[in-house]
């Protein structure tokens, strides 16, 4: 600021520590705030408001609220927490209302009833880990102002500097931001950008080169474009046709040790006292440190995918059943399946590459790569990790 230019370094530093305490003590007082705000007005919506919302006047709750009594701690809370508090709940509550309402018309037809969604519930005073602001940048020329300084500006904060994940700044400012807290005890905000304004880091690389396409990747013996199919493996992630193994970290076996002396000392502390609060921090880092891993496991293996490859077909799989096997379970969960096939889908359609699935039901385990003959022993033995081919000859793993 102004008033430190030339002035004590170590005054700057303090009063920047400063600063920050009381964002972090303000994002807190508002996260920990708002349950208690929904449970308030969940106790207004039950009253003669709930009618009235019923019929699909959504906009009743605030009356209601008003006529039961503002909570004193409001006062501390922007207005704009208690606006999206309020239209979440409403929007949630006619959802349950309608997916009733369509039952009760599916059943007298004679149809099979849909899963229906529920009613909002009430939260512990610890729950909420996110909480969304309105942001009418087009009546605000301070938002504005600093959205083009790449700053954020929160109700009830003021501007807070942002860094970038890797994507560049879009040029118009959001309409809603939502703040949030992860496990290891880290503030981001996420907003949603329009069409054709988030640029990757890629993407900026390639206008400045002036370039607005790659060529293909070609395979060195044909001359064609590169062409490769994966099978999921739970010892190496996925097995190549043309590269071999992708490999694996058993990121979650690693740190079970420590998740476990970690979770014990959590089960010993007073709940709500410091102790449990500290205890608590340091077991959702390492949580947090063990996605982090896996997830950049995932990226790098499918950008590696996705660079030597114009043409990638994968096979189906259906990811809930196989976690309902008690023995693949951890596996399954810890190898990150679902993470790896999306991040591969977004690199491929990055760089204007084709993704195959295979059919669910296709025998790809059972058949010879070389020669195209199928080996039925193979099925539902999973004792059998390596085959000869009774045509060709050949020898292959089970998932190659």
């Amino acid at each position: 600021p102004e008033e430190f230019k030339g002035s004590d370094p170590n005054a700057c530093s303090q009063w920047l520590t400063e600063k920050l305490e009381h964002t972090r003590k303000a994002l807190a007082l508002e996260l920990g705030l708002s349950p208690r705000l929904g449970k308030t007005i969940l106790a207004a919506a039950e009253t003669a408001a709930w009618a009235r919302l019923s019929r699909g006047e959504r906009d009743n709750l605030r009356s209601a609220l008003l006529e039961q009594g503002l909570d004193p701690l409001w006062v501390m809370l922007p207005r704009t927490v208690l606006d999206q508090t309020i239209q979440d709940l409403a929007k949630t509550t006619a959802k349950a209302i309608e997916d009733r309402a369509e039952n009760k018309r599916r059943k007298a037809a004679g149809l099979k009833p849909m899963k229906a969604a529920g009613f909002p519930r009430f939260q512990k005073f610890s729950f909420a880990n996110s909480i969304r602001f309105q942001v009418v940048a087009t009546k605000n020329k301070d938002v504005r102002e600093a959205w083009s300084r790449k700053e954020l500006v929160i109700p009830g904060l003021g501007r807070l500097k942002t860094r970038e994940g890797g994507y560049a700044w879009p040029n118009t400012p959001p309409k809603l931001v939502t703040v949030a807290r992860s496990a290891n005890g880290t503030w981001h905000a996420s907003f949603v950008c329009g069409p054709g304004q988030v640029r990757s880091a890629r993407q900026r690389r390639l206008d400045r080169l002036g370039v607005t396409w790659e060529p293909l990747p070609l395979c060195p013996s044909t001359g064609l474009p590169a062409i490769e199919g994966l099978d999921m493996s739970l010892t190496e992630k996925a097995v190549s046709n043309v590269h071999g193994n992708l490999g694996r970290t058993r990121y979650l076996k690693r740190c079970a040790q420590a998740l476990r002396f970690r979770s014990k000392a959590l089960s010993r502390a007073q709940k709500g006292s410091r102790r449990y609060q500290r205890v608590q921090l340091a077991l959702g880092r390492l949580h947090v440190r063990v996605a982090n891993h896996r997830q950049h496991e995932n990226r790098t293996a499918a950008q590696r995918v996705a660079d030597r490859s114009a043409i990638v077909c994968v096979e189906t799989l259906k990811l809930a059943f196989l976690q309902k096997n008690r023995r693949l379970a951890q596996s399954t969960a810890d190898l990150g399946w679902g993470q790896f096939l999306k991040e591969l889908e977004q690199a491929m359609a990055a760089r204007g590459h084709l993704l195959l699935y295979a059919g669910q039901f296709d025998p790809t385990t059972q058949t010879c790569p070389g020669c195209g003959t199928l080996n039925r022993a193979l099925k539902n033995n999973l004792s059998t990790r390596a085959w000869q081919c009774q045509a060709c000859g050949a020898d292959h793993g089970r998932d190659h």
